[in-house]
């Protein structure tokens, strides 16, 4: 949904934004603090949603038992609410200009999400490594190697999903972080880098599910190839 929306709104605000900016128009300020607001609060919804996709994983792999008890659809709908009432807040304390508290908040829920994320892979890497030993040296059931098989691959995507959110996150958590501790007045990356990287994000997850999905992926080569071979037949008439 962050992806979808960054797309219908964060982007287009900022090519409009770049447009009234160049054309030297008055209300430039407005779709500019609009493309902020819409940046900002997809930025913190991302950062916490990659939380709870990896304590999804987390549940899954390393408490296999109560996962169905855990991971039910109502949970799931609860603390997507709570996620999107966060990034309202921080949008709320950048409209009411509490700069200060806005930076406190998006910095340590960046550092939070950092470091949640990296301790929560350490786990899953040993339990994965014990999990594959076990198979190696026991005779498993197949039902359990073919879970084992399954989960370990999503948690394979949720790597890749989750290195490429911290990566194109990194610049905007760093900038809230050095202004939010007062090592700078303002934000030592330029505007227009971060902004770019945080809305980045949102090609490079679908881009990752694509090619980790193999009917999306299938689907998506067909679709090319039929369009290739329509515009080949096309300039041969």
């Amino acid at each position: 949904v962050t992806d979808a929306l960054t797309g219908l709104l964060g982007q287009p605000s900022y090519i409009l934004w770049t447009i009234f900016q160049l054309s030297g128009l008055s209300s430039s300020k407005t779709v500019g603090r609009f493309h902020f607001n819409v940046t900002l609060t997809f930025a913190v919804a991302s950062c916490l949603h990659l939380i709870l996709v990896t304590f999804e994983r987390l549940t899954a792999i390393k408490f296999t038992v109560h996962y169905p008890n855990i991971v039910t659809g109502n949970n799931m709908m609860i603390a997507v609410i709570v996620v999107w009432i966060i990034a309202f807040i921080c949008n709320i304390c950048q409209a009411l200009k509490l700069y200060l508290a806005l930076y406190y908040m998006v910095g340590l829920i960046g550092i939070s999400c950092i470091l949640f994320v990296a301790f929560t892979y350490m786990i899953l890497y040993h339990e994965t490594r014990r999990h594959q030993r076990k198979i190696k040296a026991q005779q498993v059931p197949q039902e359990e190697v073919e879970r084992f098989t399954k989960e370990n691959k999503a948690l394979q995507t949720t790597v890749l999903v989750v290195g490429g959110v911290i990566i194109c996150l990194l610049p905007v958590c760093f900038c809230l972080i050095v202004v939010a501790t007062g090592l700078y007045s303002f934000c030592p990356i330029n505007g227009s880098m971060w902004q770019t990287c945080s809305m980045l994000n949102s090609l490079v997850n679908p881009l990752i599910y694509c090619w980790r999905q193999k009917a999306i992926r299938k689907l998506v080569f067909t679709h090319c190839r039929r369009r290739t071979q329509f515009i080949s037949n096309f300039f041969k008439l």
